[in-house]
């Protein structure tokens, strides 16, 4: 920056947010929003005028952000009856979901991007009890992890009558 030169205005497209410098000292653009694309674009203002803008330089908002899980209510299923449960984490990025301790034999976990994971399956006749299982959550920001209880509980149960002392039909 020559000694006629004033300051420069950087503004960014789509937005016009901008930020103002004197001399040679950084500046912030705020308001923009995370995850968007902008085009970046400097004017030198001096006291012979501005020089017009730069070339844009493209660039993407990332603030990233530590995974974060919220509580897994237990799963309650019996053998032989189907369960699903989608399990979700937030952060930036989207961060990916494993699992850790036994599952139930006939259940499984799918990671499907995107901070999203399906528990999904049958639980077998022999599969029956309490299963411990960790859920982790891993970015580039960092990593948190969850516990939550499976309980397979043994068999279809039978239906209730639907008021009392009435027969349940078979």
């Amino acid at each position: 920056m020559c000694s006629s030169d004033l300051g420069y205005v950087a503004t960014a497209s789509p937005g016009g947010m901008n930020c103002t410098t004197a001399g040679p000292a950084a500046c912030t653009i705020t308001g923009l929003a995370n995850g968007n694309t902008y085009s970046i674009t400097v004017v030198a203002e001096t006291t012979s005028g501005d020089s017009g803008a730069s070339a844009p330089a493209t660039v993407t908002l990332t603030t990233a952000r530590p995974p974060t899980i919220p509580k897994i209510r237990t799963v309650l299923v019996r053998t032989g009856a189907y369960v699903r449960r989608t399990i979700q984490a937030t952060g930036y990025p989207a961060p990916a979901l494993t699992e850790s301790g036994p599952l139930p034999d006939g259940l499984s976990f799918t990671g499907t991007g995107h901070g999203t994971a399906v528990l999904a399956g049958t639980p077998a006749a022999r599969s029956t009890g309490r299963y411990r299982v960790t859920i982790i959550a891993t970015n580039a920001s960092g990593r948190a992890s969850r516990n939550f209880t499976i309980i397979v509980l043994r068999g279809r149960h039978r239906r209730r009558p639907s008021r009392p002392g009435w027969a349940s039909p078979r």
